[in-house]
């Protein structure tokens, strides 16, 4: 194993074990196979260097800071704007919300998980419809209506 090679384990150890400075001498007293060992312990434990946690799904209702599912940051939405979800199938590139409140032309915003941007929408009386790039999993969608 080179040098950067090791020097990415350590960090990654680091990472995932909440240590800091974990040195390449270290790592020659000890054989490499026991500290991947470790690090594949530590991620499979909740580490990983990110520090969250995985398959948090996040909940636009939760109202408790400190739950895992609360959003940060949200939007405030003003009375009388009409809020609508759907979600994007995998590999499908559009999505159609239907609800009688849709009127033409009242798209406000639209928000997606992870940022994904779309390439066309459109609202009917009756309907939006939003057109994105597939994607390999499915997607939250959230539609902001006057």
């Amino acid at each position: 194993m080179d040098s950067d090679m090791i020097k990415g384990l350590n960090k990654a150890i680091d990472a995932a074990t909440g240590k800091t400075g974990t040195e390449y001498e270290y790592l020659n007293n000890t054989p490499v196979t026991k500290k991947l060992d470790e690090l594949t312990e530590a991620i499979a434990a909740g580490g990983g260097g990110g520090g969250g946690q995985a398959n948090v799904q996040s909940d636009w209702n939760e109202t408790d800071p400190s739950s895992d599912a609360y959003i940060k940051n949200k939007p405030t939405i003003p009375e009388g704007y009409t809020i609508l979800e759907g979600t994007l199938r995998a590999g499908e590139t559009t999505v159609t919300i239907s609800n009688a409140a849709i009127k033409a032309n009242s798209i406000i915003d639209i928000f997606a998980e992870d940022g994904l941007s779309y390439t066309n929408a459109t609202s009917t009386v009756g309907s939006v419809t939003i057109t994105y790039p597939a994607q390999e999993t499915d997607v939250g969608i959230v539609v902001i209506l006057l």
